[in-house]
């Protein structure tokens, strides 16, 4: 490569990568950092569990896996992503003196800017130009396909994903040891950061390694290049990766025992996506304003399923039929890769959709381990789009098999319009970074006027007009300040005797729970969020 087009790539990329820090993250923080992506709730709620693994870190909080909150409940963290293997990146913020919502905001920030830098590391390893893979990135990290689970910031932390993806692609190329570590490490530290995204990836590479070796030459190719030393480093490298997995599991797994398994019928079933979820877009989009009227405002927690990702996303899929259909007519070879890439993403739609009458697969392989416990497969779009935008990428490399500057800056041009998006808190999850540290602020205020006796436990009572989500998180993050514990809680778990029972002034139910570990109502601080 000569200087000038090394000067030329990069600065591509560079450009693309400022661009979307400033049009993606900025407009939606602020560059003041002023404002917080996610809401009062679910958002908050993974600043919480951050800040308990910090003060853990510290030796402030002596269990991991239990938080201050639904006291004295065990291994509650486990009840909702632990974000372990994110902990570290908002660990650091912290430790250079920042507060706990800047730092959170920064930890989103740096996801971000990882989830740019490892796909274009990802599509450079797997055989695309710098243009190409920059495109690709740009899509990925500051695409409209990142809002469907936008108030859930969890699921921002996905660089792991192409570069397990790359890894594997890489190691049935040649195997070679270092792209199994790589594939087996990317995928623990993944499932420790959230086992839902963790388990799907896991999915999704068995099915694409599986359709992948489906092809006689690579399947020969692959396994002549095995020897016993491969083997043994590649068998050491996967069960050291279970057993490390399993210091995640296990406690998931003695929680799903005890609050049970989701009820597909109830819990899962209305949440299935429909056909045209993946044509429902964002209320943020601009370019596809006419996709947001869709029926499915007319069903509860329609917000859920805006999963139109873009049509360069969908490209791939379009330029596939074409493909087949012209291979066909030609009497062509068809390519294994393209097949490879358009059978896992049609696959995964069909398997986590339903049909008008309700029928869906995911019913009978909701049996394998961890579906039974996902409320919202939604979430398996977020590794789709990855394979999605490798899809098109092949197609584009393949039409310009000369590089031209000039086209790949006009794609880049069309990528950018096929991803503008508002960024109002009115129609993104957006909330002001004083209003949330003022809500806390204020719990904490209340609770320190209330407590002449000093005790240690605390239930506040939802007496005032305001969403009980919202006060739950209130208490958590003001106990958890003030290094008290409380009998409040936010999950989507409802469990035992604290399900309803935060209404009640009486606290009939509170009292029971309380009764059940051996304690009694002198023990707590009631209050009320008036």
């Amino acid at each position: 490569m000569s200087h000038n087009k090394k000067i030329i790539d990069y600065s591509f990329v560079v450009a693309l990568f400022l661009f979307g820090l400033y049009y993606y993250c900025f407009r939606i923080l602020g560059f003041d950092l002023s404002r917080t992506p996610g809401d009062y709730g679910d958002s908050r709620f993974i600043n919480y569990i951050l800040e308990h693994g910090y003060k853990w870190l510290l030796g402030k909080d002596p269990d991991f896996w239990q938080a201050n909150f639904m006291y004295p409940l065990k291994n509650n963290v486990a009840i909702s992503d632990s974000m372990l293997g994110a902990l570290p990146l908002y660990a650091l913020f912290r430790a250079i003196g920042n507060d706990v919502e800047t730092a959170y905001q920064l930890w989103w920030l740096s996801t971000c800017v990882l989830n740019f830098w490892c796909c274009v590391w990802a599509f450079k390893k797997i055989g695309f130009n710098y243009f190409l893979a920059a495109i690709g990135a740009y899509v990925f990290a500051f695409g409209i396909n990142n809002f469907n689970q936008f108030v859930h910031l969890q699921f921002n932390f996905k660089f792991l994903i192409p570069v397990a993806v790359a890894a594997t692609y890489l190691f049935l190329q040649k195997a070679n040891t270092k792209y199994f570590i790589v594939l087996v490490l990317s995928i623990v530290l993944q499932f420790f950061a959230s086992a839902y995204l963790g388990l799907l990836l896991i999915y999704f590479l068995i099915v694409f390694v599986l359709l992948f070796l489906a092809f006689k030459s690579n399947r020969e190719l692959f396994f002549n290049q095995l020897n016993k030393k491969i083997i043994f480093q590649c068998s050491l490298a996967f069960v050291s990766g279970i057993a490390l997995m399993l210091i995640v599991a296990v406690p998931y797994q003695n929680m799903a025992k005890e609050v049970g398994y989701r009820n597909y019928d109830i819990e899962m079933l209305p949440h299935l996506p429909r056909v045209y979820s993946y044509f429902f877009a964002n209320n943020s989009s601009v370019t596809w304003d006419f996709l947001k009227n869709s029926p499915l405002k007319n069903f509860d927690a329609w917000y859920l399923q805006d999963m139109f990702a873009g049509i360069f996303c969908y490209a791939g899929l379009i330029f596939s039929s074409i493909y087949f259909i012209k291979c066909k007519i030609k009497k062509e070879n068809v390519s294994f890769l393209p097949i490879v890439l358009f059978s896992v993403c049609v696959l995964f739609v069909c398997l986590f959709s339903k049909t008008e009458n309700n029928f869906s697969l995911f019913k009978y392989f909701r049996i394998l381990p961890g579906l039974s416990s996902m409320r919202l497969t939604q979430r398996f779009m977020i590794i789709e789009v990855f394979f999605l935008l490798w899809l098109t990428l092949f197609f584009l490399q393949q039409l310009f098999k000369r590089e031209k500057i000039s086209a790949y800056i006009v794609i880049a041009l069309l990528v950018v319009a096929d991803n503008l998006f508002l960024a109002q808190p009115e129609v993104l999850s957006i909330t002001p970074k004083q209003i949330r540290q003022e809500r806390v602020e204020n719990m904490c205020g209340k609770i320190t006027r209330e407590n002449i006796a000093n005790k240690k436990i605390v239930a506040c009572i939802n007496t005032a007009d305001d969403s009980e989500a919202f006060m739950q998180l209130d208490v958590m993050l003001a106990t958890q300040k003030l290094n008290l514990y409380t009998l409040n809680g936010y999950s989507s778990t409802c469990y035992g005797e604290l399900c309803n029972s935060y209404n009640d002034t009486a606290h009939v139910k509170l009292s029971a729970w309380l009764q059940r570990f051996g304690l009694h109502d002198e023990d707590v601080l009631f209050i009320d969020n008036n």
